[in-house]
């Protein structure tokens, strides 16, 4: 029985009349008793007795006009709520973030979106890029951001393009770099194809000692304290007390690593995904270190 067939069963417990009933609903007569007489059918026993001033409900009748009313006050309530969450946004909130933006970026982004949206449930997953980016392409997930550029033909969004810099703890001459210990860390192939473009071209390819390391922040620590050169970011280059040199190749173009929004297409109609990603458009900061090579606090 569906909700017509409730709206039916009620006008009929309030009219006790078949005519009345097909007045108040604006059906027909014929097309009202195939209705009752379909109900039956389903129930397998009468539900009306159709008598010459109207009809009475049988025992199993009025069992059928209790689940009626349960059927209506059920689509009443879910029409309140309907109407209420017009004023809020509420749902699930189910998201993938790359680790390094999640450590650097993602606080400040959800401590704004839970205020403002405190009945948004939030489901996020951590990881690797390329293990987001799985999920995604496997249904897991329905929206990522991820680091580099993954082939994606839906929704797709630019969020921050980082400048690459070479970073030792102090200020130096690229001549020396080669035989000093690089740091080196795994990235993504295409990623790695412009950085060794750029050793290459700037004759910097490591002669000494390698230590390879892939966390970012360590990586990061490890330059600060003198153990090598490495080459970073700027998402985790804010507050560094290192030297750094932008990395530019020699046609003029800049070393960047790009943070995108990967989304299936229908995900972003819900409005708790659609304003995530608002924000995520709107509040992430601009890690852009406009000083060049030189650092405050260094000659």
């Amino acid at each position: 029985m569906n909700l017509k067939d409730a709206q039916i069963i009620l006008s009929l417990n309030e009219t006790k009349n078949m005519t009345k009933t097909a007045e108040q609903l604006f059906i027909t007569q014929p097309a009202l008793s195939k209705r009752i007489q379909n109900i039956e059918a389903e129930l397998g026993v009468p539900v009306l007795l159709r008598h010459q001033k109207g009809i009475l409900f049988t025992p199993v009748g009025e069992q059928v006009v209790e689940y009626a009313r349960t059927i209506s006050s059920g689509m009443e309530a879910l029409r309140e709520y309907a109407d209420a969450s017009k004023n809020y946004i509420s749902g699930t909130l189910e998201v993938g973030i790359a680790v390094n933006y999640a450590h650097y970026c993602l606080p400040q982004v959800l401590q704004k979106y839970v205020a403002d949206f405190p009945h948004v449930s939030i489901q996020i997953t951590t990881g690797l890029s390329q293990y987001l980016y799985q999920l995604l392409t496997s249904e897991q997930l329905p929206m990522a951001v991820v680091r580099g550029d993954y082939s994606w033909y839906e929704g797709k969004q630019l969020l921050s393009r980082e400048p690459l810099y070479l970073v030792y703890h102090k200020k130096f001459s690229r001549k020396d770099l080669p035989s000093l210990p690089y740091i080196n860390r795994h990235t993504d192939p295409s990623l790695t194809a412009s950085i060794q473009q750029y050793l290459g071209e700037q004759n910097l390819i490591p002669a000494g000692k390698s230590i390879r390391i892939d966390d970012m922040d360590i990586c990061h620590q490890m330059a600060r304290k003198g153990f090598g050169w490495t080459i970073l970011p700027s998402l985790v280059l804010k507050d560094t007390d290192c030297h750094l040199e932008p990395m530019i190749l020699k046609d003029g173009t800049p070393i960047s690593r790009d943070t995108h929004l990967l989304f299936r297409t229908p995900y972003q109609n819900l409005p708790q995904a659609k304003r995530f990603i608002e924000y995520l458009s709107s509040l992430v900061p601009d890690h852009t270190l406009d000083r060049g090579s030189q650092v405050p606090g260094r000659p």
